[in-house]
């Protein structure tokens, strides 16, 4: 979050709103079109950060404006505990105040990232395939969704995973029986192909081939030697009579 490092003043429509330090002026709307999340998925997240006392909310009809919890505390720790000692130190200190502020941002996005990942996990279970307890950070695994997270919005992630139910191939009802797995489905090309529909029905094309191949082969069984030299017969004769006419 873009969270205001000192008090600021701006101007919103025809009121001059007061920005205090550690907030953050945005709106409803705002949010949903940056993450691509639905009005309801951003509210319960933001309900979620206030839960865990990492944030303060206060809304009205024109904005919403969220407050880091403790933002103060933790921006100044750095100069409370230990007093300057020369002219060097006073040259970091700004630099150091910059790292802190990405920090703080950063663990309200790390608080994001791991709500979306969940919401993926969750959908893939829904699948009934291989389940998934978690994602570990700093792993492949970790690093290749939050590529496509990155790419596509959680939603779009989700979406995909919610198109295999309707792709027999991927779920194994195909000759192969090959399943699909989770690294296999985040890797670029494949997850692509799976949100674009391409597997979609494939595996019962061959399915219904071979149901109609076995219908053909009995009722071909059922017809008699007379009856295939009767049919032969009747069809000349009607192709004579139609050349007659």
């Amino acid at each position: 979050m873009m969270a205001s490092h000192k008090d600021n003043r701006f101007l919103l429509g025809k009121e001059l709103v007061e920005v205090k330090r550690g907030s953050f002026i945005t709106s409803e709307l705002k949010l949903m079109d940056r993450w691509r999340w639905s009005k309801a998925k951003v509210r319960n997240f933001l309900n979620l950060l206030e839960e865990d006392k990492m944030i303060l909310k206060k809304s009205d009809k024109k904005k919403t404006t969220l407050t880091i919890v403790n933002y103060n505390d933790y921006q100044d720790r750095e100069t409370t505990q230990r007093p300057q000692k020369d002219h060097t130190e006073t040259t970091k200190r700004p630099q150091k105040d910059t790292i802190n502020n990405v920090n703080n941002d950063n663990n309200v996005n790390n608080k994001e990232i791991e709500y979306s990942m969940q919401n993926i996990i969750d959908a893939w279970n829904d699948l009934k395939l291989t389940q998934i307890k978690s994602i570990k950070p700093n792993t492949n695994r970790f690093k290749l969704l939050n590529v496509r997270v990155r790419e596509y919005g959680e939603s779009e992630v989700i979406k995909a995973i919610e198109t295999i139910k309707h792709c027999p191939f991927l779920l194994g009802q195909s000759q192969s029986g090959w399943i699909i797995t989770f690294d296999w489905f985040i890797k670029p090309n494949n997850f692509l192909k799976v949100l674009e529909g391409t597997y979609m029905n494939n595996g019962t094309s061959d399915k219904a081939k071979n149901k109609n191949n076995q219908n053909l082969q009995g009722a071909y069984k059922s017809v008699s030697n007379d009856d295939l030299e009767n049919l032969l017969i009747n069809k000349r004769v009607r192709a004579r009579s139609e050349d007659s006419i």
